[in-house]
């Protein structure tokens, strides 16, 4: 059995689906691989069950400290077992909710294992049958899986994967990595009343990040009573506990590892495609070394984002069907640490500027420069932008909504928007957007609640 497609994607996550979406949509015969779920890790290991976690468990740790708006409620408790049912009803319904809009499209959904051999033959095993797929272009965006470290005691390993299948919590969790991963499940596990300890080499928790970020996440850490160090290794592990470059000691039931991810090269073993430690080599057009074979998302190792696979799969697929030219800035591209307040950041930090010893202007200033980010308690916030020759170039967010509240910023900075324009805009009043518009007019000494300088 032989079927012929005018372009194939192997991985059905953000990469492959929003890329065979926009290919049915410009009338292509299109076809995804998948072995696993639709959505990939995003929709099932990963954003979407992870998110949900951070949606429910500071819910619980709200309840716990209602006194304080004069709400007295007794002996608050929570039921896991419903949380795991409600997380497991939002990726089912976001999953079915996929699968109907590909097949709407016309895109043929082929379950099974994908093998690409030496000579550029694509076969799906589905069960004992074999089938072989005809492709006028291969798109491999097979992604990632969580990085391991050496010498850890396997027993009590845990990854962004297989945390997800727990049905109780650990009451003592060590966690190596303090960026988005590990950040995030330190702050669930946290808000659920466990123990937490978050252990980074780098000499700021969220090494990634802005300067202000960073220690902002480390004042909110303290506030909440996580446990973390930065600047420190683990020497050795006896039995469950981990003793620590510092000379700390922690007891630990489980450990999480989220240290970063690998690519997933299954099933191209066999093919002559170029990969560097691991990852695809492509060029500026996702092109592997061979003609009509691409690669996008993680497994190139550009930027590992759902968002950034997402872009590059579409910009891909306009680029094959309408010739449009592959234009992506990623330093343009918002990352963000999700929780109770929310982390993000776009465009350059402050600490890349003066890597490269260029002269630029900087605002920061407390999200509680806005009223109702003040009526909200949001007193951990803040709002920074960085800007050179009348434009901005980065920001950072602290806030609950920072994921939300960064994208006007990196609007203003992909458009490339003059400062003196974002100026005329008026915001709404009592909203925390007023903390951008604030910081924006703090650039050139214009803000109306913070004293000018002199």
């Amino acid at each position: 059995m032989v079927i012929e497609f005018d372009i194939v994607f192997i991985g059905s996550g953000p990469a492959g689906f929003t890329g065979a979406i926009r290919a049915a949509q410009l009338g292509k015969k299109v076809a995804v691989i998948e072995l696993g779920f639709l959505g990939g890790v995003c929709l099932n290991r990963g954003c979407i069950p992870s998110k949900s976690m951070l949606h429910y468990s500071p819910i619980y740790a709200d309840i716990l400290n209602t006194e304080k708006f004069g709400i007295n409620l007794n002996n608050p408790s929570y039921d896991f077992s419903k949380m795991l049912e409600l997380r497991t009803q939002t990726v089912d319904k976001i999953r079915a909710s996929l699968e109907k809009n590909m097949k709407d499209n016309g895109i043929v959904i082929l379950q099974g294992i994908a093998k690409l051999d030496k000579n550029n033959k694509l076969t799906v095993t589905q069960e004992s049958e074999q089938v072989e797929i005809n492709y006028r272009n291969l798109v491999i965006a097979t992604g990632s899986s969580p990085r391991m470290l050496p010498n850890l005691p396997e027993e009590y390993i845990l990854t962004s994967d297989t945390i997800l299948t727990l049905t109780e919590l650990p009451e003592r969790t060590l966690i190596i990595g303090s960026g988005a991963i590990g950040t995030e499940w330190g702050r669930i596990l946290n808000s659920l009343g466990k123990k937490v300890c978050i252990v980074e080499l780098a000499d700021k928790l969220a090494p990634a990040m802005d300067e202000c970020v960073s220690t902002a996440l480390a004042r909110i850490f303290r506030k909440q009573r996580i446990e973390f160090y930065t600047s420190t290794s683990i020497e050795k592990f006896e039995n469950n506990v981990a003793k620590l470059s510092n000379g700390k000691e922690f007891e630990f039931d489980k450990i999480l590892v989220a240290v970063g991810r690998t690519p997933n090269n299954w099933g191209l073993e066999e093919s002559n495609i170029k990969t560097e430690k691991g990852f695809i080599k492509v060029d500026e057009n996702f092109k592997t070394n061979i003609d009509n074979i691409y690669a996008v998302g993680d497994i190139t190792g550009k930027q590992m984002l759902a968002h950034t696979a997402a872009a590059q799969s579409k910009k891909l697929v306009e680029h094959l069907f309408l010739n449009k030219k592959i234009e992506i800035n990623y330093k343009n591209i918002p990352a963000i640490i999700y929780g109770k307040p929310e982390l993000a950041t776009v465009g350059f930090t402050e600490q890349d500027l003066q890597k490269e010893n260029i002269e630029y202007k900087s605002s920061k200033l407390p999200l509680t420069i806005s009223a109702k980010a003040f009526i909200d308690g949001e007193f951990d916030g803040l709002v920074k932008i960085l800007s050179i020759d009348n434009k901005i170039v980065g920001a950072s967010i602290v806030a609950n909504e920072a994921s939300s509240l960064l994208q006007q910023l990196t609007n203003a900075i992909n458009l490339g928007t003059d400062i003196d324009k974002l100026n005329d805009i008026v915001f709404a009043h009592p909203t925390t957007s007023e903390a951008i518009n604030e910081a924006i007019l703090n650039l050139e000494n214009k803000a109306i609640y913070v004293p000018q300088k002199h």
